[in-house]
């Protein structure tokens, strides 16, 4: 037994992992080459929305430590879209990164032998190659279209209206059609000094 799997436990999410993995996912994936151009609040309200469909969508595997399985070291948000093995979401905190933690993540789910599947979302921190080669798991963001209804793509355009000119109209016609979901100027910043604390 290698010394991470002796002091490691990897575990089902419980109710109480839910605002580790909103935070951690937000902030991590906030500087990816997909997410970093985006404004604030278009990013934070919309990806917020997108992650509570993924989660729903998805079975949830937590690393955290043997003696407290409240301490918490990663997690792996995964599932099946349409019968392709598709893993959505990794993350381990820094100073556990590069002991396997990952790889402990990955196993938890059940794939053929040689079996090809798919990741949604790349970071800088993802090693494409170690994906790619030896995880046999291919980059795929399209996938999440199989999921979405598209109204993310709208949540937390409102607010960005007020402070920046954009180059297009919306129609206020189908304005009732889209339930507005945004995260306030509170919860934002208090994100990004978490994320600044982190560094």
């Amino acid at each position: 037994m290698s010394s991470v799997q002796s002091t490691v436990s990897i575990r089902e999410m419980r109710p109480d992992d839910i605002g580790f993995i909103f935070n951690s996912w937000l902030k991590s994936f906030r500087n990816s080459p997909w997410a970093k151009p985006m404004h604030n609040n278009v990013y934070f309200a919309s990806h917020h929305a997108l992650i509570d469909e993924l989660i729903g969508h998805s079975k949830i595997y937590m690393a955290c430590s043997k003696s407290n399985p409240a301490e918490l070291y990663g997690y792996i948000v995964a599932g099946r879209i349409q019968g392709v093995f598709t893993v959505h979401y990794v993350y381990v905190k820094h100073a556990f990164r590069n002991l396997g933690i990952g790889k402990l993540l990955l196993n938890c789910y059940s794939r053929a032998e040689n079996e090809l599947g798919c990741y949604t979302h790349f970071t800088y921190h993802v090693s494409k190659h170690k994906l790619d080669e030896k995880a046999a798991l291919l980059y795929n963001p399209y996938l999440l279209g199989v999921l979405e209804d598209e109204s993310h793509l709208r949540e937390g355009l409102e607010d960005v209206i007020d402070e920046v000119e954009l180059p297009v109209d919306l129609d206020t016609n189908v304005e009732h059609e889209f339930q507005m979901k945004t995260i306030s100027s509170e919860e934002i910043e208090q994100i990004e000094q978490n994320e600044l604390a982190e560094e």
